[in-house]
């Protein structure tokens, strides 16, 4: 017989699922490798076409996790790992999309969505 979960044990899985879904939202945006090079979330959301508020979450998420490097309001991948993020993503991405082609990448925050 199984212990019921604790409020503690719930609210970890839910943080679980939360971080899942940042590091799933960088990888159908490419962040990572868009961000080999360092660039404002400005700079990054006026060159792909992006919102940069929503964008601007997600990077700092993706650095509280210890995903991208920010300093000075610049945010990088870290040139220790440079390409590991999106190489290892991309075949679960692909993977899901087999699952679900209607599903789509990035459509998370287009300025101009267009018909969908």
């Amino acid at each position: 017989m199984t212990t019921p979960a604790t409020a503690q044990e719930i609210l970890s899985l839910s943080r679980n699922f939360m971080e899942c879904r940042v590091l799933l939202t960088g990888a159908e945006l490419d962040l990572f490798t868009h961000l080999a090079e360092p660039a404002t979330s400005r700079d990054l959301a006026d060159k792909q076409g992006w919102h940069e508020r929503p964008l601007t979450a997600v990077l700092d998420a993706l650095a509280a996790m210890g995903l991208l490097i920010k300093k000075d309001g610049h945010y990088q991948t870290d040139p220790a790992r440079p390409a590991a993020h999106a190489q290892a993503l991309g075949h679960h991405l692909d993977q899901l999309d087999e699952l679900d082609p209607h599903r789509g990448r990035n459509r998370w925050c287009p300025k101009d969505p267009g018909p969908v």
